[in-house]
């Protein structure tokens, strides 16, 4: 049925499913539990690995009850993003392979033909702008731009292109 509706609720935090992604099982919130009674102290700054191989939603719901943690997945992708709800705002995560964290709040323009990851601002850091468009059928436009640390919000393009599918043989 996930996969039907596209999103399961884990932990009271909803998650985008889709065949590629197992889906979150409520049998797995014992995890939880358990990890709540084993590790009290939720202002602790804890370091949590997670050995799970789907949605992302046993290390999102363990960062959700300890605040002050960080965590990251314990599969190796080239990259990794983590897409799901808090409190009515669409986020993600995104793990990179120089073990990089980007937090991003998601955007849907109203007409639902184009959905922006814009990344946190940190004075530390570069500000990141991803941007999927949809260009027609079968075609997506794609921009990735970056803002320097000291001008956050002025962004130029690092790379732009364009995806067609191709029909099924």
């Amino acid at each position: 049925m996930a996969y039907i509706v596209g999103e399961r609720e884990f932990w009271g935090l909803p998650f985008k499913v889709s065949p590629a992604v197992l889906v979150p099982r409520p049998d797995s919130e014992t995890l939880i539990e358990a990890a709540l009674v084993l590790m009290p102290d939720r202002q602790r700054p804890w370091r949590i690995l997670d050995l799970g191989l789907g949605s992302g939603c046993l290390l999102l719901a363990l960062l959700r009850e300890y605040p002050a943690a960080n965590g990251r997945p314990a599969t190796i992708h080239d990259d990794l993003m983590i897409i799901y709800q808090e409190a009515g705002a669409t986020k993600a995560l995104y793990f990179d392979n120089e073990n990089h964290v980007i937090h991003y709040d998601v955007s849907l323009s109203a007409d639902k033909k184009k959905v922006v990851f814009l990344s946190e601002k940190t004075a530390s850091a570069p500000q990141f702008r991803l941007t999927y468009e949809d260009a027609g059928p079968g075609t997506l436009k794609i921009s990735f731009e970056i803002a320097p640390p000291d001008k956050p919000g002025q962004f130029s393009k690092y790379v732009e292109g364009t995806v067609h599918r191709q029909p099924p043989a």
